[in-house]
């Protein structure tokens, strides 16, 4: 029995969460060809269809499930990086979304950038702001003036927010908004995401904000 099949079931036997077994089963299937990857170090077509089925649907048990294996994948096989453009060309907008979630730091960078550009123009304001959020979260300030163009156009509110949210925190890298009593509270970028903290109207004014931002990425 392999890693992720163990894994799922026992995630299984302990979560009381709504599920058909016809989901349980799939995402099982997905752990077993994940597993048989790595056994043999090889990936077959079907191993990827697999895995890339799963992803593509729009039940979030599966393509939550599959989505975290298949950015894994195109770490390692260039078979998987296009397996994640082609979802991107997808006439659905939550399988182009799954797509954007596949992008990581390690996945070829011409193919990132591809999805990432194409996301921040994409008809689905959801594959837009996840966009913008991918874009943030990979520290990629060289698309600073596409988020800025982005966020002009935005219409939707929002993915209006969510895109100027992920614009500041890259430009600035913090943001902050008056907190009650009398301080702020300040967002910063951190090496699994963003973290949120209150600092009082005194430690600003003393420490300033740079200084402030910089000791809470650090924690």
């Amino acid at each position: 029995m392999g890693k992720q099949r163990t894994r799922f079931e026992a995630w299984f036997a302990r979560w009381r969460g709504v599920r058909t077994p016809q989901e349980e089963a799939a995402v099982l299937e997905v752990a077993d060809a994940y597993d048989g990857i790595n056994k043999t170090n090889l990936l077959t077509p079907a191993q990827l269809a697999v895995i890339v089925r799963a992803a593509s649907s729009p039940r979030a048990l599966l393509w939550m499930n599959a989505i975290e294996l298949l950015s894994d994948l195109t770490t390692r096989w260039e078979a998987a990086t296009g397996a994640a453009a082609e979802m991107f060309a997808s006439r659905h907008s939550h399988v182009r979304f799954a797509a954007l979630c596949c992008v990581n730091r390690d996945m070829a960078i011409g193919v990132a950038n591809r999805l990432l550009r194409g996301g921040l123009e994409d008809k689905s304001s959801r594959v837009r702001w996840k966009a913008a959020e991918k874009i943030c979260d990979l520290d990629r300030k060289e698309f600073l003036p596409q988020l800025e163009g982005a966020l002009l156009r935005e219409k939707h509110p929002k993915a209006r927010a969510s895109i100027e949210f992920d614009l500041r925190l890259l430009r600035d890298g913090y943001i902050i908004r008056p907190g009650s009593p009398s301080g702020f509270n300040v967002t910063v970028r951190v090496k699994d995401g963003i973290s949120s903290s209150f600092v009082t109207d005194e430690i600003m004014q003393a420490k300033g904000v740079d200084a402030v931002a910089a000791e809470l990425r650090r924690l």
